[in-house]
């Protein structure tokens, strides 16, 4: 089986990882160890199917949305949660 390359196509839902956080319901690769700068993502259509995102990976490929429809679900506009 051949790997391919795409293109994500919409945005992704992250926060912050916050160090010590329990990570009991999110899914982290054994390859992975949670630190500082990495971030939880968030199936948008399922909101607790959730995986950490390395930081080293965060920071290579993603950004910031910044055309101001950042902050949907319970996530203000500094990725600071309201709950």
């Amino acid at each position: 089986m051949s790997w391919n390359n795409y293109y994500r196509t919409g945005l992704s839902e992250m926060r912050p990882y916050v160090p010590g956080e329990d990570l009991t319901a999110i899914s982290v690769s054994q390859e992975d160890t949670p630190e500082e700068g990495g971030m939880i993502a968030r199936n948008p259509a399922n909101y607790a199917d959730q995986w950490y995102v390395a930081k080293a990976y965060f920071e290579r490929n993603f950004t910031l949305d910044q055309r101001g429809n950042s902050g949907r679900g319970n996530m203000g506009r500094a990725g600071l949660s309201k709950a």
